[in-house]
């Protein structure tokens, strides 16, 4: 198949990864390409570069990958007003980062679930703010989470905002929370 981005080129199955190396091949994109066609198409080099020497670019670029990655954002209190025209705002965005992002809502009891389904969103069951141990633990998944639930239940904020530090820790990626009341 040829490439879109690059005429002439012809790229295999995609695979996992930004850059990465093989025997006559390089990986950009998540698309294989054959090294020899890349290096005369982008550069004009004929022989002069080996794939060793592209090593290093691929490492100092592993952070273009990891931006690429898809960003997690919950919602919580989306049954509500606010919550409402937080979604309604998020759907409606014209933003890449926003159009790419997988969108969870937190809901209490199952009534609602078709609903937010037919949204294009994820929708997570529980039953209470207090549960603060599971908030956590699903706060540790996400990279942004707006909260729209309860300005009163600092417990459930707090386990939020403890879940989100876990998920720094130990992704290195910067997590947000918006407090909304």
């Amino acid at each position: 198949m040829e490439s879109m981005f690059y005429p002439g080129l012809t790229n295999a199955a995609p695979r996992q990864g930004l850059a990465s190396r093989g025997k006559n091949h390089i990986i950009l994109v998540g698309r294989r390409y054959d090294i020899k066609a890349v290096l005369v198409r982008l550069h004009g080099v004929k022989n002069s570069l080996t794939i060793e020497q592209l090593e290093p670019w691929c490492t100092r670029n592993q952070h273009v990958q990891n931006a690429m990655a898809q960003t997690r954002i919950l919602l919580t209190g989306a049954t509500g007003y606010i919550g409402g025209s937080v979604l309604t705002t998020l759907k409606a965005s014209t933003a890449v980062e926003v159009q790419s992002a997988q969108i969870d809502v937190l809901i209490r009891g199952p009534e609602r679930v078709p609903e937010f389904e037919n949204l294009g969103v994820g929708v997570i069951v529980f039953t209470s703010l207090d549960e603060t141990e599971f908030i956590r633990k699903l706060a540790s998944d996400y990279d942004v989470i707006v909260n729209t639930a309860s300005a009163f239940h600092t417990e459930s904020a707090i386990a939020m905002i403890t879940g989100l530090h876990e998920r720094e820790t130990k992704t290195g990626q910067k997590t947000h929370f918006i407090h909304v009341s």
